[in-house]
């Protein structure tokens, strides 16, 4: 391990090194080079680097844990090997992604999420304070666990019609928001995933009969318009009951 200014490169010993973690301490931590030699990186390894701008993973890595570079809202530059079989960051996204599945697991403030990506996965882009947009392109189904949790600049959102779930807590507390679009396709919208919005004031829903969670939209406390397709008004005044005074018909 090498650590000059702000930077810290991890060099493997054998074939088999992992990254454990124990660098949530490392407070002006800048930049991370993690090069050939290192197989693993863990569980919350760079979890909180409230400074970590860029990350630079090798050939060599097979597995990246759960919320290894979680709640590093600096991040801005993501950039895995060419040649690393497990992960990529096909045309400079700057987001890793689980190239046999398909799912982008880590991005931040600058990701562009690229055609070819079926899910975003839990936590993806948590904690990324200064990301101010999202448009999900064709083909992403769904949206992960707390995916933009407390994305608290996220303004502006279009989700694709391929879009067919959304998970716990995926929005939760993304102050920013305003409006939101749910797609026709999408079939669930499950526990908290608009909790905390505060400034959330216009829902669309496309989809009849879309199964909704408790806790949806709780504390959306300027929510004003909750537009549903006619015929659905009963059922999501039901569904949503906390705010059954603002579902409307979708006008023709």
């Amino acid at each position: 391990m090498k650590n000059n200014m702000g930077a810290i490169t991890l060099i493997g010993m054998t074939d088999t090194d992992e990254i454990c973690g124990g660098f949530e301490a490392y407070n002006n931590l800048t930049e991370v080079i993690i090069h050939d030699g290192i197989t693993e990186i863990g569980l919350e390894a760079f979890f909180g680097c409230s400074n970590l701008e860029k990350v630079s993973i090798a050939a060599s890595v097979k597995h990246i844990g759960q919320g290894a570079f979680a709640c590093c809202e600096k991040l801005s530059r993501i950039v895995v090997a060419d040649d690393n079989q497990e992960y990529d960051s096909r045309n400079g996204c700057n987001a890793i992604i689980h190239t046999a599945t398909n799912v982008l697991e880590l991005g931040c403030k600058t990701t562009e999420v690229p055609v070819g990506v079926v899910a975003i996965g839990m936590g993806a882009f948590e904690d990324c304070r200064d990301l101010t947009q999202m448009i999900l392109p064709e083909g992403v189904e769904s949206i992960g666990y707390y995916v933009f949790q407390r994305c608290h600049s996220l303004g502006k959102v279009e989700l694709p019609d391929s879009l067919e779930k959304i998970e716990c807590s995926a929005f939760r507390q993304c102050c920013s928001l305003t409006e939101i679009t749910i797609p026709k396709a999408v079939a669930r919208i499950e526990a908290c995933a608009f909790e905390g919005c505060r400034h959330l004031s216009v829902v669309t829903i496309l989809g009849e009969n879309v199964e909704i969670d408790n806790n949806t939209f709780s504390n959306c406390d300027k929510l004003a318009k909750i537009s549903v397709p006619p015929g659905t008004v009963d059922y999501y005044r039901k569904k949503i009951s906390e705010h059954a005074d603002k579902v409307v018909a979708l006008q023709n």
